[in-house]
């Protein structure tokens, strides 16, 4: 759902300065090596957590739908309960079969690659749902879907997470407005968006593709083919192509993405950022 322009910048940046300043050469880059990982989030992990997300928010809370908090925590979902507002989308671990991998060539390059299955968590909240997608631990997205008149709207907050030799940063995603991502009918305009990743504009169009049908665990389900893109050819440029394909309660079936982005840094020069993946939903029932 985000980019990952500014994220690229910053990490490498700070994990720079982080690492002892006195060596030199390539004595820095074994080091930045050894401090990168890549560390699979079970779905057991993901469990547990949903279970302590339900123990330790108030059930009935009347709040807000999200809290946004400092640029260095998580957005995370203020109001949960055991059923969602949203129609037929139910709360739960959401297993996906995963393909893909991210690299920066900073200091030499590193990459990860996803495993083959990942873990989406949904959790009531508010207005709808908060969905947090762990690729890794080191990468992960959250978002929020929401019931409006007009159908499922994808909402203006939401957050990313990178981590890159050691050093990890969420950054926060404020638009100016919400997005129907799963509408009543096939008619609905391209929608441009003016949003603030963390400190830098970030400009997404999404726009609904029609419908159409991805199967799931041997079974035919109807789905919203719904696309965003960032189109940005300035000097330091960014091309991104997300593709989600929604159920009717906005759970995704299946997502893909590919982006390439390059970032300026003091310390390293320019920054390379690319990231491909496709996931597919293994089975509508959610765990937990």
């Amino acid at each position: 759902m985000t980019s990952s322009r500014s994220s690229t910048r910053r990490l490498v940046a700070t994990a720079l300065l982080v690492i002892a300043v006195p060596v030199v050469g390539a004595v820095v880059v074994r080091a930045v090596w050894f401090q990168d990982q890549a560390r699979v989030v079970g779905v057991d992990d993901a469990i547990d957590r949903f279970r302590d997300t339900l123990a330790f928010v108030p059930p009935l809370a009347t709040v807000s739908p999200t809290t946004i908090v400092a640029d260095s925590m998580p957005l995370v979902p203020t109001a949960t309960t055991a059923q969602s507002s949203i129609d037929g989308i139910i709360p739960g671990v959401y297993r996906y079969r995963t393909a893909g991998s991210e690299r920066v060539d900073a200091v030499g390059g590193t990459s990860h690659d996803y495993p083959n299955e990942t873990a989406l968590t949904v959790t009531a909240s508010g207005c709808g749902v908060w969905l947090r997608w762990d690729l890794l631990e080191e990468r992960r997205e959250e978002w929020q879907l929401c019931a409006t008149a007009d159908g499922v709207a994808l909402q203006p907050v939401g957050s990313v997470y990178h981590e890159f030799f050691g050093v990890g940063q969420t950054e926060q995603l404020r638009c100016d407005r919400p997005v129907v991502v799963v509408p009543p009918t096939e008619s609905a305009p391209q929608v441009a968006l003016d949003c603030m990743l963390a400190d830098l504009p970030w400009l997404p169009v999404w726009e609904v593709l029609g419908r159409d049908m991805v199967v799931v665990d041997g079974r035919d389900v109807p789905a919203w083919h719904v696309r965003m893109t960032v189109e940005d050819d300035d000097e330091y440029p960014e091309q991104t192509t997300i593709d989600w394909w929604l159920a009717a309660n906005g759970l995704p079936l299946r997502m893909s993405s590919t982006t390439t982005s390059t970032s300026a840094s003091d310390l390293v020069g320019d920054v390379r950022y690319e990231e491909q993946y496709v996931a597919e939903l293994m089975s509508i029932e959610p765990l937990g």
